[in-house]
């Protein structure tokens, strides 16, 4: 092992990151953050001082090999979470070092989960840095180091290996190099593209820029403590669902996109799978909302309000001739935040929607946590049912976790639908989480030829993805990636379980993290806000985050004491 480069390429890495924590400076200098800005001045030359020592060093040897290139993810990503936590504790932001740290982890794994009760109370630096962590995190901050390195060789395949999601790296090009620009490329217009249009649909540059970071990784972060319900916008959220789902499909096909290749798009299974699997699951939650509400309009999406703070919460539901709406208000020592949901019905209006958010408080205490008020009248129903289902099945299956309703108050059948594409995610090689679509993809078909062999021991029956053969070592790797997935659940569900949340609270909080999703079911639902989680919890998520983003195996190597062994 070349420990050598390992410590030249993470001092490379830090650079990087140290560079990425002067757009936060900048927007502190302008919004007067003094704190702000010095927390991020002084984090940002600290961190290009350790690069700096970590560049000096100069090894006998500049081979990179596969065992190096998952260490240096591994620590790579260890590394810039822990230092990416700093500004969170040096500004105040987040005095606990722990929720610092849990906050930074969640950027960077682009999970979205959050300890932020009140996001608006954030410094604005604060909320662009941990949009950009979770940015950096979505492709891999790696890959950017390789994008922008003009010494990119091809022994540096083996760190985009390690760190590009999926089963498989689509290498559609020759140079490593290339390859990382061509990603980097790509990602960088889905982001521009999805700003501007939101540009013109009347957000702010900065509430544009945030937003668009959060989509592009499927990260999720807002900075609104109602997340997109807090709008009110039919436009916006089809912006936002148009690229949560751009996304999330593999980035090798808008390459092939680009180089006119439309047959390998068109016949990619993976492509068709996941497509028809989200179509499906936003007609079976629309189907599922309407007959549990009895046809008015969705539970929970017409004005389920989840607030979290204090010690306790009240609910109150009140029916009207227009549609539902439903406050939940924080208790306890401190009056927290008062979320209003107010529904107004428009007869005629077929599939009309609006979504209103208001939210005031006298204290400190307490957040929204998901907010959505449909204007549904007696034509406007399956419209407004299909709208909120869409906007949240896109946002679950995608790993993405932005809410317009807190989908946790919907019927149970729904609930089922969103639990299994939180497990099943986005596409591989996509920024994405999840298991993927293309090993469930292999896992049914690998399944499917077991059975057969039941019936005729002996045949021989070859898995194929895309008209090609599967090789069995891939066949093998898929399998023991699902055991290791699920036992990661479980090990998680226990640690997290000494809580004493309830069931559904424990297990979906877990798999929203490993999902790296971060909106889960119970009180992991609504807008991801896991504050009264305890310590213990928290550390164990945020290791679920980190696991779930590397996907096991750099995690696992580097625990193996044989990988360290010459």
């Amino acid at each position: 092992m070349n420990y050598g480069m390992i410590v030249r390429t993470l001092g490379r890495a830090l650079f990087i990151e140290a560079a990425c924590m002067i757009p936060p400076l900048l927007v502190s200098l302008a919004c007067g953050e003094a704190r702000s800005a010095i927390a991020f001045g002084a984090c940002a030359a600290g961190i290009a001082a350790l690069g700096a020592a970590a560049r000096a060093l100069r090894p006998k040897s500049a081979e990179i090999y596969a065992r190096d290139g998952f260490a240096i993810v591994g620590f790579g990503w260890l590394l810039m979470s822990v230092l990416g936590a700093l500004p969170f504790f040096a500004s105040g932001a987040l005095p606990s070092l722990g929720d610092a740290l849990f906050e930074s982890v969640s950027g960077f794994s682009t999970t979205g989960a959050s300890v932020v009760l009140d996001v608006e109370a954030l410094p604005a630096g604060i909320v662009l840095w941990r949009s950009l962590a979770s940015w950096l995190g979505g492709i891999g901050f790696l890959v950017l180091m390789l994008a922008i390195s003009p010494s990119a060789r091809a022994n540096t395949v083996h760190i985009l290996n390690a760190e590009t999601p999926g089963p498989q790296s689509d290498k559609f090009v020759p140079h490593v190099g290339r390859i990382a620009r061509i990603l980097y490329g790509i990602y960088i217009a889905l982001t521009l593209a999805q700003a501007g249009l939101m540009l013109l649909g009347g957000m702010s540059p900065f509430d544009a820029a945030i937003h668009a970071l959060g989509t592009a990784s499927t990260g999720g972060f807002s900075n609104r403590s109602m997340s997109v319900a807090a709008y009110g916008s039919a436009y916006l959220e089809a912006v936002i669902v148009a690229f949560m789902l751009l996304s999330s499909l593999n980035f090798a096909l808008f390459h092939a996109l680009s180089a006119r290749n439309w047959r390998l798009v068109i016949h990619n299974e993976e492509l068709r799978v996941y497509l028809i699997v989200m179509a499906s699951a936003i007609a079976l939650t629309a189907a599922s909302m309407l007959h549990g509400s009895g046809g008015a309009g969705p539970p929970g999406a017409a004005g389920g309000v989840g607030a979290a703070g204090g010690a306790g919460a009240a609910g109150v539901a009140l029916a009207g001739a227009a549609g539902v709406a439903g406050t939940a208000v924080p208790g306890g020592a401190e009056a927290g935040a008062v979320a209003m949901g107010v529904a107004a019905g428009a007869a005629g209006g077929a599939g009309a929607a609006a979504t209103v958010g208001v939210a005031a408080g006298a204290g400190t205490a307490g957040a929204v946590a998901a907010v959505g008020v449909a204007a549904v009248g007696a034509a406007g129903g399956v419209g407004a049912a299909l709208r909120y289902s869409a906007f949240h099945v896109v946002s679950i299956s995608t790993t993405t976790g932005y809410a317009t309703a807190d989908y946790s108050a919907w019927p149970v059948f729904s609930q089922c639908v969103a639990l299994l594409l939180m497990v099943i995610g986005a596409s591989g090689g996509s920024t994405g989480g999840g298991l993927k679509c293309i090993r469930a993809i292999l896992l049914f078909k690998t399944v499917r030829r077991e059975c057969g062999k039941l019936v005729h021991p002996r045949s021989v029956t070859t898995v194929k993805l895309n008209g090609k053969a599967v090789d069995e070592d891939t066949l093998r790797g898929v399998v023991v990636f699902f055991f290791l997935y699920v036992a990661i659940i479980g090990a998680g569900a226990l640690v997290v379980s000494l809580d004493g949340k309830d069931l559904v609270s424990t297990v979906t909080s877990v798999v929203a993290c490993v999902a790296n999703i971060g909106t889960g079911l119970g009180a992991a639902g609504g807008n991801a806000n896991y504050a009264a989680f305890s310590g213990l919890s928290k550390f164990a998520l945020a290791a679920c985050m980190f696991v779930g983003r590397l996907e096991i195996y750099p995690v696992l190597l580097l625990c193996a004491p044989s990988f360290w062994k010459r």
